[in-house]
């Protein structure tokens, strides 16, 4: 019940599957990662991959909302999450879920991921992990790891996530929430 309201709140795509979304593409509403922990050119974990994850829901977050789909390549192919499953808590998608809900949380703020709705489908005999991320009522500000101090403010443009300087995210918060 709380797993469905959370989609509707997301505004993405919270009636189409997982097969339906990979069709569609990725577009304004719609993201597809490789892996969220896993760099699948270097063959380790890269915290980079993880800075993406965080800075794509922030970037539905401080726009209209929408859904991220971690296993699933640019082209749509569907790879699958094996990596970021051995990295996880108990080799498993609980574990996952746990690691992708402790990092949101310190990275963007407890208050604005909980409502974040997590759920993993099979697709082609593959792991796929759906993130229905519902807009924000203020800023949603991506925070460094580690010991450095910094925040930055993402949105979601088109099928891009973008970066704004600190003039422009003044300027569209006045205009996103006035």
């Amino acid at each position: 019940m709380l797993l469905a309201y959370q989609r509707r709140r997301a505004r993405g795509a919270p009636d189409a599957t997982v097969e339906q979304l990979i069709a569609l593409g990725e577009g304004e509403r719609v993201e597809f990662k490789a892996t969220a922990r896993w760099n699948t050119r270097s063959g380790a974990r890269d915290a980079r991959m993880e800075d993406e994850v965080a800075i794509t829901v922030a970037g539905f977050m401080n726009a209209a909302g929408g859904t991220l789909l971690l296993g699933v390549d640019d082209d749509g192919t569907v790879r699958g999450l094996d990596e970021d499953l051995a990295m996880a808590p108990g080799h498993n998608r609980d574990g996952l879920e746990l690691w992708l809900r402790s990092m949101l949380a310190e990275r963007l703020g407890r208050a604005v991921t909980a409502d974040a709705a997590i759920a993993f489908e099979d697709v082609d005999g593959r792991t796929v992990c759906r993130v229905d991320v519902a807009p924000a009522a203020r800023p949603v500000f991506v925070g460094s790891t580690g010991g450095a101090r910094a925040a930055d403010f993402h949105v979601r443009t088109g099928n891009a996530t973008r970066r704004l300087l600190t003039d422009e995210a003044l300027e569209y918060e006045r205009r996103r929430w006035p």
